[in-house]
């Protein structure tokens, strides 16, 4: 029975899967011709410090995460997101090569290392001082120094973009680094594998938080904060109180 269940679920798969209302071409080549427009128009080139390889066939649908956009989509995709809430974004490689505009906020867009082994924190990075200025429009308060860090953290399989619209009000506090991450697994951060401890509940749940919570403390390390605020919505919430109880030491301030 159970063979002949699975047999029935994949044929009907395979037979939905090709099929496609009119709505939803519709839709796909609208998002085509977006991405196609906003890599013209920031010049995107593929990015060879990511790898995002493709799972074919059937049984990809099985993935523990899901799969990723092609790199060149992604990335133009996130810029051209950021850019409409005001935040002129670049990595380490592109830096400098467009003007912002006179009104936005410079960032950076990061891939924090977390171990040896090409697992990285996909992050957004908007630091006072030499490293990562402001625009003219914010240039009172970026002559000061940071004295506080707040790290954004987004919920469930979203990703930092879901805040585009608060980063450049945040950034104009004054005295404050704002950083924004997207969860190993999730947004454009790295793909590890994962296997779960399925001898108790307590161990399967148990893992789980450390798999996020351990990557957080690693990922602050390597950034270079020691004390931070964590801002977190929904499942990023969850994780910053964890991270809270086990760390207490490097939180300033949980905002929930």
């Amino acid at each position: 029975r159970i063979f002949f269940a699975l047999s029935l679920l994949l044929l009907v798969y395979a037979i939905a899967r090709p099929l496609r209302s009119p709505r939803l071409q519709q839709q796909q080549q609208q998002l085509t011709r977006i991405m196609s427009a906003a890599s013209a128009e920031i010049e995107v080139q593929q990015l060879p410090w990511i790898t995002t390889p493709e799972s074919k066939g059937i049984f990809s649908m099985f993935r523990l995460w899901p799969r990723p956009a092609p790199t060149k989509d992604s990335h133009a995709a996130e810029l051209a997101l950021l850019q409409s809430g005001g935040i002129a974004a670049s990595t380490p490689q592109t830096a400098g090569a467009t003007a912002p505009n006179s009104d936005d906020v410079v960032a950076e867009l990061l891939d924090v290392d977390i171990d040896d082994n090409g697992n990285y924190i996909h992050t957004l990075a908007i630091r006072r001082g030499a490293n990562a200025g402001m625009s003219s429009a914010a240039s009172e308060t970026s002559k000061t120094a940071a004295r506080h860090s707040l790290v954004m953290t987004h919920g469930y399989f979203t990703g930092l973009g879901f805040f585009f619209r608060n980063y450049k009000e945040l950034a104009r506090v004054d005295g404050w680094d704002v950083y924004a991450i997207d969860w190993l697994g999730m947004g454009r951060s790295a793909r590890p594998a994962y296997t779960s401890n399925r001898t108790s509940d307590e161990a399967r749940v148990g893992g789980a938080e450390a798999f996020f919570v351990e990557s957080l403390e690693e990922w602050r390390k390597r950034v270079g904060i020691d004390k931070m605020t964590l801002c977190g919505h929904s499942f990023g919430g969850y994780m910053s109180t964890l991270y809270a109880l086990k760390y207490p030491e490097h939180v300033e301030k949980l905002v929930l």
